[in-house]
């Protein structure tokens, strides 16, 4: 998601925002495989193209994250940091959160009002698990500035440490997909402070990823998914042995995808030859990333697949006759269809400065 404008407009940024754009795409493909294939029979989470979308792709948005606000949160002091965040990720949460709400009471209804509009407001996860992290790591930064970068990062760690083997939950600031992605904000975040030479060599290990996140992709099953076995050490249902063996693997896959991709992005740009029409598209959807993920959840999450749910109520799903041709041919035009028009409502709000401050934080 666009945290933050890098304090140059050169290559470095373009990569960021094609990694962006590619990550929503995947994000509007993963949600129409899901949606679309109601009626069908066949269990979204061990869809091949499903797993290999969730094994990374929230994990490199947060990563990328965490390398924008590393550049940012130099910038601006704590307070300054604290009062853009919240006008730039929380607003926005807190205002689709209620349209959520409201969209919900007047197609289902609510026992409980209050629970379901806090419901809606945290199903914005994703939202949240910048924050949390931006909130927490521009805290560290603040109060332990005087600190070598070495002891400041063990510090950030501790502090992710601390909110992931808390024995008692904290709304949102222990939610299982926050505490999921958060590590890969502060590996962002790292990586952006580190040395030339640590860079040079970390970007030399990716290298490794290109082989790796193949061979480790087909270990990603409904076993794996934070959805479905989350993460919690100390409350696990499975005894804490099995849930971390499954919380290192899942962090495995996830790191090696991030990984791959920025690796194979990082060598197509090298070559000279990666300047199509496609890659410009994705870097400009990289640009409003945070936009298309608030949109969609209204729009394809919930209005698109209510009306498909309820058509399969009364017909079998033509879409999923061939899953190969669901999976790469039909859901990828869907997820493309829904970012023309979502796009085109973004345009529309984007010239008036108070609705763009309401719905999208000001950006």
């Amino acid at each position: 998601m666009k945290e933050a404008e890098s304090p140059t407009k050169k290559a470095r940024d373009e990569r960021v925002d094609i990694l962006r754009g590619l990550a929503v795409f995947f994000v509007l493909w993963g949600h129409s495989i899901q949606y679309f294939i109601a009626g069908s029979g066949t269990d979204f989470f061990e869809d091949r193209a499903f797993r290999f979308i969730y094994s990374f792709h929230m994990p490199l948005f947060a990563l990328i994250s965490g390398y924008l606000f590393s550049a940012s949160g130099k910038k601006y002091s704590f307070p300054e940091l604290l009062k853009n965040k919240a006008r730039s990720l929380a607003l926005p949460a807190l205002v689709w959160g209620v349209i959520l709400f409201l969209y919900q009471f007047f197609t289902e209804g609510s026992t409980d009002p209050l629970t379901d509009l806090f419901t809606q407001t945290t199903e914005l996860w994703f939202v949240w698990a910048v924050f949390v992290p931006t909130f927490l790591t521009g805290l560290v930064e603040s109060a332990a500035g005087k600190l070598s970068p070495g002891v400041r990062n063990a510090i950030h760690t501790g502090v992710w440490l601390v909110l992931f083997l808390l024995p008692f939950p904290v709304p949102i600031l222990t939610d299982y997909r926050v505490l999921y992605v958060y590590p890969f904000f502060l590996a962002g975040f790292f990586y952006r402070r580190a040395s030339e030479r640590a860079k040079d060599l970390i970007r030399k290990a990716g290298y490794l990823s290109l082989p790796l996140f193949p061979l480790l992709l087909p270990s990603f099953h409904k076993s794996v998914y934070i959805y479905t076995t989350k993460l919690n050490l100390l409350t696990s249902r499975w005894g804490w042995a099995v849930q971390l063996r499954i919380d290192l693997l899942r962090w495995l896959i996830a790191f090696a995808g991030c990984t791959f991709f920025c690796t194979l992005l990082r060598i197509l740009m090298k070559s000279g030859r990666f300047r199509t029409t496609a890659v410009r598209l994705l870097s400009g959807a990289g640009q409003i990333s945070l936009q298309v993920y608030l949109v969609q959840r209204l729009l394809l999450e919930r209005i698109a697949a209510d009306c498909w749910i309820s058509c399969t109520d009364r017909i079998s799903n033509p879409l999923t006759q061939s899953m190969p041709v669901y999976d790469f041919l039909i859901t990828p035009l869907i997820a493309l269809s829904f970012y023309c028009v979502i796009f085109l409502l973004i345009r529309l709000i984007r010239p008036y400065r108070v609705p763009k401050l309401i719905f999208f934080g000001g950006r």
